[in-house]
């Protein structure tokens, strides 16, 4: 049954519309540690409407720049070459996975706000612990859910179920996805990064943000920021897929790691922290209108 399932999933993977040539070379700048900021320029400018986004996010509330940002070079330097690629892999990924216009899907609007405000949470919740090797987590954030676009164009009344087993019967969504489709949205998210050949970190936050203690213990970190971003998001009311009540954010399995292996979370105001959420609604609504752009 699973096998005959991811047979089936991975054929509907192969068959999405390809990745922009630009998407594949910034994938392959994501992996090169040593790429220079020029190089980046260059591919990101071979794309007008990817540029304007660019320009758009960089000159944002949520970057909080002084200056204007009139140029991707100028982008680039002072966001920095992890940022900027990861921003223009989520603007491409809605281009790749945007369904036709006659195509029966999920509320997408919701799926994606709540896409967003998991990597906006992630990202600002890394800053607060003061993790800098996390360049890629909004990116990372963003894309944890991204097996549900699939699940939803392989089968998209079988997945209208799943809602309605989360929405009405409080049912956990992989419990929903795996009760009526025989697989669940963690694992088919990490199935798409590998065929996009995306670095590890992308398909290990799919595959284990709701299976914190089964990441390998490399990639716990931030894995378990982006689990906690999303119960955030959930609880911000940023939710998608009614798993939305009942959660204390310091029981989860999450907060628990986060706990363990990094002593700052122990010291971190959390009422407080949660009440400056607030001010990222309007960056979130921003950041996901230019994805969908």
């Amino acid at each position: 049954m699973i096998e005959d399932f991811e047979s089936k999933i991975r054929h509907t993977i192969e068959y999405l519309p390809p990745m922009p040539i630009v998407m594949t070379e910034l994938i392959q700048a994501l992996k090169d540690e040593d790429v220079e900021l020029s190089t980046l320029g260059r591919i990101i400018s071979k794309d007008p409407s990817m540029s304007l986004n660019v320009l758009k996010v960089a000159n944002s509330a949520f970057y909080g720049l002084r200056n204007k940002v009139a140029t991707i070079e100028h982008a680039v330097r002072m966001l920095g070459i992890r940022e900027i690629t990861s921003l223009c892999i989520a603007c491409s990924t809605w281009n790749v996975l945007k369904p036709s216009a006659k195509e029966q899907t999920i509320d997408l609007a919701m799926f994606w706000r709540h896409s967003v405000a998991t990597g906006v949470f992630a990202k600002l919740l890394a800053d607060e612990l003061n993790i800098g090797l996390l360049n890629s987590i909004y990116l990372a954030g963003l894309m944890h859910d991204v097996g549900k676009i699939v699940l939803d164009r392989f089968a998209h009344d079988e997945y209208m179920d799943v809602l309605r087993l989360t929405y009405n019967e409080g049912v956990p969504a992989l419990e929903a996805e795996r009760q009526v489709m025989g697989a669940s949205h963690d694992m088919v998210g990490s199935w798409l990064m590998e065929k996009w050949q995306l670095p590890e970190v992308f398909g290990q936050v799919a595959k284990y943000h709701h299976s914190i203690f089964e990441t390998p213990e490399g990639l716990m970190i931030p894995v378990s920021i982006v689990s906690f971003a999303n119960h955030l998001a959930k609880f911000k009311s940023f939710g998608f897929g009614g798993d939305t009540g009942g959660i204390v954010l310091k029981d989860t399995d999450a907060f628990r790691v986060l706990e363990r292996i990094n002593p700052v979370v122990r010291g971190l105001d959390f009422v407080d922290f949660i009440a400056s959420l607030d001010q990222a609604g309007e960056d979130i609504m921003e950041l996901e209108r230019v994805i969908n752009g």
